[in-house]
């Protein structure tokens, strides 16, 4: 369940002046730090303002003057324990402190009057591809994750285009825009907005211009090799044809699904299974005969690979193969299959088994 946080007692702050303004207006609670208010304390004695000083976890901090602040008087903002926004006389910086939530995106929204949206950055990259976000190991720091299948002795590792670190988009006040623009190649401007990632400080104006677009996440645009895709797909077309017609044939409601009827014990002692794949058939699994289906697609196979399947039947390793589809799409309780998942997953195979089809370009 998401967490919400209340933001209706936030202030927003247009300059420094009014956090100044807003810390000596503030009530000092007692048995507190001289140098903290509470956020959403105005210093009056409505009600709004004595709930306001109940938030405990919003606070309003001034941070004593000394040599890493540059002989400078410096504010913060506390949300649960994390300085989200640091006051400095000409500019101000926020962070996120790792928690891209609900409740830290309104914050932010109310205190500086900008606007935040959630950045999902497979919706730029072609479809289908192995592209993934930057994911934050706290041993290791950013690195890209590999996907590997297995099959027998062969390993097959996916290299995985990395797109961006960024996990928001963040508009200034008055260039926001309905929605993040899909099909954008070009951000951190003042119209696409500038990415941002949710465990690193952007600093600002007081006009809520960016001091250093630089310092914003990079966003790395991807090219489909269509030569070697088309290479690919000549390749497999035999395989993806029969695949498309078998299933055509055998659907009940003009093509659009196929009954599953399949279990995992039909797999393993299936006769074709035990001819095709002999010295694994009494711990054989239909994600193994999944898995091959990558081998097969590959382009560029190994000579042990080549050799492998050049010694089976091609007609039944079709239809093991296409079995093991149908079992990878099978949802328990459904007695049936949609054949474009099906054909969307072969070709994503197809992509991934063959990583370049896809090149990085920035």
């Amino acid at each position: 369940m998401g967490f919400f946080s209340d933001t209706a007692l936030v202030p927003h702050f247009k300059g420094y002046q009014d956090v100044v303004d807003r810390f000596n207006s503030a009530k000092h609670i007692r048995n507190s730090s001289e140098n903290e208010r509470r956020l959403c304390d105005s210093g009056m004695d409505s009600d709004k303002d004595k709930n306001g000083r109940r938030q405990k976890h919003k606070l309003l901090k001034r941070v004593p003057i000394t040599a890493d602040c540059y002989g400078e008087q410096m504010y913060e903002v506390s949300f649960h324990d994390n300085t989200i926004v640091e006051y400095h006389p000409t500019y101000y910086a926020i962070n996120m402190c790792g928690w891209n939530s609900t409740s830290t995106i309104g914050m932010l929204e109310k205190l500086t009057g900008s606007e935040i949206h959630p950045f999902n950055p497979h919706a730029y990259a072609p479809k289908g591809f192995p592209t993934t976000t930057e994911k934050r190991d706290h041993r290791r720091g950013y690195r890209t994750p590999k996907v590997t299948v297995r099959f027998k002795r062969w390993e097959m590792k996916i290299p995985v285009i990395t797109l961006t670190s960024a996990v928001a988009v963040w508009f200034p006040e008055g260039r926001a825009t309905n929605r993040v623009l899909v099909g954008r190649t070009e951000f951190n401007d003042s119209v696409s907005g500038y990415l941002i990632d949710d465990s690193k400080k952007y600093t600002f104006n007081y006009d809520n211009t960016p001091i250093d677009t630089k310092q914003f996440a990079e966003f790395h645009k991807c090219k489909v090799n269509r030569k070697e895709l088309n290479k690919v797909r000549k390749e497999v077309k035999p395989f993806v044809d029969y695949v498309k017609a078998t299933l055509t044939l055998t659907s009940n409601d003009g093509g659009k699904s196929v009954p599953c009827g399949l279990k995992e014990t039909h797999l393993i002692n299936h006769p074709i299974r035990q001819e095709v794949i002999s010295d694994y058939i009494h711990n054989l699994k239909a994600s193994e005969m999944y898995s091959l289906i990558y081998f097969y697609c590959q382009l560029k196979k190994s000579k042990e690979v080549k050799n492998y399947f050049d010694s089976i039947d091609e007609g039944r390793l079709w239809a093991e193969m296409l079995d093991a589809l149908k079992i990878e799409h099978h949802i328990p309780y459904r007695s049936i299959v949609f054949i474009e998942d099906i054909m969307c997953d072969l070709d994503k195979i197809m992509k991934h088994a063959n990583p370049r089809t896809l090149v990085r370009v920035s």
